[in-house]
């Protein structure tokens, strides 16, 4: 009996039977870990990839930012097994996008975290970077003391070579930069323009 309870082959029925419990319990990004830990098993795999593809297009219709992001990251990081023949959710870009639109009404602090996580997916994609940059602009003018996401924005124009972007943006957060980046971009420019003080 034990050396039927070790076996592989039980272990991975007893791990989809947790997986299935989890989706009768309406939490799908619990199916999807245990799921993945499926990846190896070639006599469970099978049921574990359809039933990863069902969890996860699930979650990327969520109302639940968390949940979204957590799927959308999982996606970007699933095992290559998992991706043959086909993608396993062959649309997930797309997807991330959308949802980077109905959120961005609500939030777009929480758009941003949805979009970066949608970019590790195509990270060489061109609608990124301007999209970024817009929902920095964004999250910017609904909070101003959001000192963070006004670094991050100066560094996406210093990478761009708009400088006088990227110090317009920091100019007026001066007094906040601190030790950061956004204190180094101003303070060299500042230097150039033979203000040492």
């Amino acid at each position: 009996w034990t050396a039927y309870t070790d076996s592989p082959e039980y272990r991975a029925k007893q791990e989809l039977k947790t997986a299935a419990s989890y989706v009768q319990a309406g939490q799908p990004l619990q199916a999807v870990d245990v799921y993945r830990r499926l990846a190896n098993s070639p006599s469970a795999f099978p049921e574990a990839r359809e039933g990863m593809r069902s969890c996860l297009e699930q979650c990327l219709q969520s109302d639940s930012s968390a949940t979204v992001e957590r799927a959308l990251r999982v996606v970007a990081a699933l095992p290559p097994q998992f991706n043959q023949p086909t993608p396993l959710v062959p649309d997930a870009f797309q997807h991330g996008l959308s949802q980077v639109e109905k959120f961005r009404a609500k939030d777009p602090e929480i758009s941003l975290d949805i979009l970066q996580a949608t970019a590790a997916l195509s990270p060489t994609n061109e609608i990124v970077k301007p999209l970024r940059i817009e929902l920095l602009k964004q999250a910017i003018a609904a909070r101003a003391d959001n000192t963070n996401r006004v670094i991050e924005l100066a560094l996406l124009y210093e990478a761009d070579q708009q400088m006088d972007q990227s110090i317009a943006v920091l100019q007026p957060f001066k007094s906040r930069l601190g030790t950061t980046e956004g204190a180094r971009i101003l303070g060299q420019a500042l230097l150039r323009d033979g203000k040492p003080d």
